[in-house]
C-alpha cells in the first residue's frame, strides 16, 4: 500500500552496456516524480516521490512508486505523466530521461514523448487490490 493516496506502480528493469551488451551491476538510478495530484513535494519537510536504487548483480533494479498526476508546466500546459531518471556507473556516462506510459492520451499529444520512452502498463490483482506494473531498461554508453 503507497504512502500517499495514489494508483500502487511497481516498476522494474535492467541497466544494460550499450557496448559490452551486458547487464551493469552497481549502478545508481535516481527517480523522482509528481504525486497523484500532480505537484512535485520537494518543498515540504518531507521529500516524497524519491528514491535512490543501486542495481543488482545481474543489473536488475526495481521501486514501488504511485501513478504520476499530471503536471501542469505552465497554464494551459499539461505535462504527460512521466517519471524522471538519472542513471550513472563509474564507468559509463551519465544518462538522465523520462518514461512515459502508453496509455495516457497526453503523451500522444506531446512531440516531445518519443516511443522508445514510452511503456505499456499491466494491472495485477492480488488478494489485497490491484496495482500497475510496468519494465523500463535502461542503456548507458562507456566512456572508455
Amino acid at each position: 500500500m503507497p504512502l500517499t493516496p495514489g494508483t500502487p506502480l511497481l516498476v522494474r528493469g535492467r541497466v544494460w552496456s550499450l557496448e559490452e551488451d551486458e547487464p551493469l551491476p552497481g549502478t545508481v538510478v535516481d527517480v523522482w516524480h509528481a504525486g497523484a495530484g500532480g505537484f512535485y513535494q520537494d518543498d515540504q519537510e518531507e521529500v516524497l516521490h524519491r528514491a535512490r536504487i543501486v542495481s543488482n548483480e545481474a543489473g536488475d533494479y526495481e521501486f514501488e512508486a504511485i501513478l504520476p498526476g499530471y503536471f501542469e508546466q505552465s497554464p494551459g500546459k499539461v505535462r504527460p505523466r512521466h517519471i524522471h531518471f538519472r542513471v550513472s556507473h563509474r564507468e559509463h556516462f551519465e544518462l538522465t530521461t523520462q518514461m512515459y506510459f502508453e496509455s495516457d492520451p497526453q503523451a500522444a499529444k506531446d512531440p516531445n514523448v518519443k516511443s522508445e520512452l514510452t511503456v505499456p502498463l499491466r494491472t495485477v490483482k492480488t488478494p489485497d487490490g490491484e496495482y500497475l506494473r510496468c519494465r523500463f531498461d535502461l542503456v548507458l554508453s562507456s566512456t572508455r
